[in-house]
């Protein structure tokens, strides 16, 4: 009864809403005042939390606006007992253990995420003074890159220096293997059998597409990708049509970065029977890429 409760109190908001455990979000696109009124209708959902003992922590509650207009002077107010409260406006919430900006940006996690491999790096390299390509290799993945790439998907960077920020986690990480410290990068990684964190992301982004489109994710929580309508005879026939994009922060969207690489796939690649076939036959498609061992390279589409 709860669940269904709540589902309707979703149903009846005005606005988009998100729930996730305890965490609810409530968003629209703010264009006029009636669009901030109905915003502010919405976030007064005080009556129903006290019905359900579900106080609000109004510390806690927050407004962040993306993008640029008067709507980032506007206040919101909840009320509470009686009580008016004014929210405050952040330019950068965690959310779901991401730093989200008012400029999708992503710089502060970006920058977050590398403090932290760092840190856990500077454990490892404390605690472990011999360290065999193996014992490296299992630490590596399981405690450094897990950060580095924790969902990568919605803030994969594209800013020269935020890639390198990341990567200089991974070259700094594969020095401290005995008798690996004056090898280049490139020849590090090829021992190691380490792909750049570059490749990672792009390999990810295809992995995630292909589970959108073989519906794996809940077609409600996941982004919407577009089908194309023509799709020659050249190419496989699941190919994705791109949305035209003039600004950074939508060009480098993942429905829109995605499309050209996942276009480029041949048809054994996108027809693979389940995810664990396409990482095999993704891998063997790719092994020559040049990204593979060098971050500042682009994937070749053929």
């Amino acid at each position: 009864l709860f669940v269904i409760y709540i589902n309707d109190i979703v149903d009846n908001l005005k606005c988009n809403a998100y729930l996730y455990a305890d965490d609810m979000k409530i968003y629209t696109k703010v264009t006029c005042e009636s669009d901030r009124q109905m915003l502010q209708d919405d976030i007064n959902v005080v009556d129903w939390t006290n019905t359900w003992l579900l106080k609000l922590n109004i510390n806690k509650c927050k407004i962040l606006t993306v993008g640029t207009g008067d709507s980032q002077m506007h206040q919101y107010q909840i009320t509470r007992d009686g009580n008016t409260s004014a929210l405050s406006n952040v330019k950068v919430e965690k959310d779901l253990g991401i730093l989200v900006d008012n400029n999708l940006s992503f710089d502060m996690h970006i920058q977050d995420v590398a403090k932290k491999a760092n840190r856990i790096l500077g454990v490892i390299k404390r605690n472990f003074k011999f360290l065999d390509c193996t014992t490296f290799i299992m630490l590596y993945k399981s405690m450094v890159r897990s950060h580095l790439e924790y969902a990568q998907t919605v803030w994969s960077p594209y800013r020269q220096f935020n890639i390198e920020l990341l990567e200089k986690v991974q070259r700094r990480a594969t020095k401290i293997i005995p008798g690996f410290y004056k090898l280049p990068y490139e020849q590090r990684l090829a021992r190691l059998n380490l792909p750049t964190l570059a490749y990672r992301r792009a390999r990810g982004d295809m992995i995630e597409t292909f589970k959108l489109l073989k519906g794996s994710y809940d077609s409600k929580a996941g982004p919407t990708l577009t089908r194309a309508i023509y799709s020659g005879t050249r190419g496989h026939c699941m190919k994705l049509y791109k949305e035209f994009a003039k600004k950074d922060v939508r060009k480098y969207n993942f429905v829109v970065r995605i499309v050209d690489l996942w276009n480029s796939l041949p048809e054994q690649v996108v027809e693979s029977r389940n995810v664990n076939a396409f990482k095999d036959n993704l891998d063997k498609h790719w092994r020559s890429q040049e990204l593979v061992t060098d971050y500042k390279s682009k994937i070749r589409i053929r």
